[in-house]
């Protein structure tokens, strides 16, 4: 019974150390941006805890916002994975996964940064380079914790897409 406690209360950590992996790599590497990301999976999880109860959620209602961020967290663990032991394809489909779930959340609430730098990065990550920079320009002039990340990443993207791609393997395959 302790077991099960202990593995029970480690997994939500789990959770919020994927999510920073994930974040830098969208944020450029910005520690408070993956930390009030991460506070804000954690407030999806107390929700909703499961992807199937999400999932559920989302049958019920298409544009129940905590259960899209349930998902769009899912599918950036799913890209960490495959980074690690997927095959490109795989690793494309969770990327595009992932894609879906931030433009669902950013056109529900196209004012909320928090959203507009999801789906910036995902763009980033799906290397739809020239969707991101308006976004990331939105994100940047933004009054927010978002907008340090959101202007490292414009000099990257404005440097050339190569450089930006390559800083985004490296940081992934580091994990």
């Amino acid at each position: 019974m302790a077991r099960e406690t202990r593995t029970a209360n480690k997994k939500p950590l789990f959770y919020i150390f994927l999510m920073f992996g994930f974040c830098c790599v969208v944020s450029g590497g910005v520690w408070l941006t993956s930390a009030m990301k991460a506070e804000l999976f954690m407030d999806n999880y107390k929700s909703y805890g499961t992807v199937s109860k999400a999932k559920q959620t989302l049958q019920k209602n298409p544009n129940d916002t905590k259960a899209l961020q349930t998902m769009y967290m899912d599918a950036n663990k799913k890209v960490v994975r495959t980074v690690r032991t997927g095959s490109m394809e795989e690793r494309r489909k969770a990327n595009r996964v992932s894609l879906h779930y931030a433009k669902r959340l950013y056109f529900m609430e196209p004012g909320n940064p928090v959203y507009t730098d999801m789906y910036a990065g995902s763009l980033v990550i799906n290397k739809q380079y020239d969707e991101a920079i308006p976004l990331f320009e939105k994100v940047a002039k933004s009054d927010t914790v978002l907008a340090p990340g959101a202007r490292s990443i414009l000099r990257k993207l404005r440097a050339g897409t190569r450089s930006t791609t390559q800083a985004n393997e490296e940081h992934q395959g580091n994990r």
